[in-house]
């Protein structure tokens, strides 16, 4: 019988799939390793650890959105951006 993969070991697979592919090669590469390497019980791990890293992915995305709502530094970069290509909505003097 093979040896179990551990969380850990399925997670440096996955880290490790992630370099060599991209999007949807990516995932049928996931399919393929737990189709051919992985029981019933280390599929259900492997889906946690897609799923914790999905929900992390969106995290980052909501902090960035946010900080794109609430201004800063992303507001006055992108007003300044609006406010050179479009020439009506320049300041007289300038």
């Amino acid at each position: 019988m093979a040896e179990a993969w551990s969380r850990e070991q399925i997670e440096t697979r996955i880290d490790e799939l992630k370099r060599e592919h991209d999007g949807k090669e990516f995932a049928k590469a996931v399919r393929r390793f737990a189709a051919e390497s992985l029981d019933a019980d280390e599929r259900e791990v492997l889906q946690s650890v897609l799923l914790e890293r999905a929900g992390e992915a969106a995290r980052h995305n909501e902090e960035v959105d946010d900080r794109l709502y609430w201004g800063g530094w992303f507001r006055r970069t992108f007003r300044k951006l609006e406010e050179s290509a479009d020439p009506l909505k320049r300041r007289p003097g300038r």
